[in-house]
């Protein structure tokens, strides 16, 4: 089982190009936004400043490892120990269906999520730009690890020399930051 999990992975940058860099950049520059707004939260909120403290702690961290990841690569890795399971246990040739069912379940998972977002209320209301952002991001890296049908041609579609795996990460890193950048700017002023 444990040659299954380490078989055609090596620990390695995952994308050493300039681009990869400026993701990871990118990444960690939304984790330390967060961070901004998680340290400031006190005065950013009124009520509820525990959740809101656990949620912005939650997105940075969680900022940081994707970040992190961006260059580990572990999706790869995960990709590769499920096309491993998936030959030693002998459904490899019967994965088109599997995908199929994965694919429908992404699709309803991301649509009940948005709908989630939109309807949600209270202290999550304050953070669904930040939800939002983060269910792109999600739905690029399922996306991105899975290697659905034809997916990976999407995604290495170039537009104007931008490739659109490039567009739809820094799009969902983008909409978590300007979420921290709006919350820091609209605090309420100190007395």
């Amino acid at each position: 089982m444990l040659d299954i999990l380490i078989r055609k992975w090596n620990p390695r940058i995952g994308d050493p190009t300039v681009m990869g860099w400026v993701t990871v950049g990118a990444y960690f520059l939304a984790a330390l936004l967060l961070w901004i707004q998680w340290r400031q939260a006190p005065m950013l909120y009124q009520e509820h400043l525990r959740t809101h403290r656990l949620l912005l702690l939650f997105f940075a961290v969680s900022m940081f490892a994707l970040g992190i990841n961006k260059q580990l690569d572990v999706q790869t890795w995960l990709t590769n120990v499920g096309r491993n399971i998936s030959k030693a246990q002998g459904w490899w040739d019967n994965r088109r269906v599997a995908q199929a069912i994965v694919l429908a379940g992404i699709i309803a998972g991301g649509c009940g999520l948005m709908l989630a977002i939109l309807r949600a209320g209270g202290v999550l209301k304050a953070h669904r730009l930040a939800m939002f952002g983060f269910l792109v991001l999600a739905l690029f890296v399922i996306t991105r690890a899975s290697s659905f049908f034809q997916m990976d041609r999407l995604i290495n579609f170039r537009i104007m020399g931008f490739r659109m795996n490039w567009l739809f990460e820094l799009i969902g890193i983008g909409i978590i930051g300007a979420s921290a950048i709006r919350a820091l700017v609209r605090r309420p002023a100190s007395d």
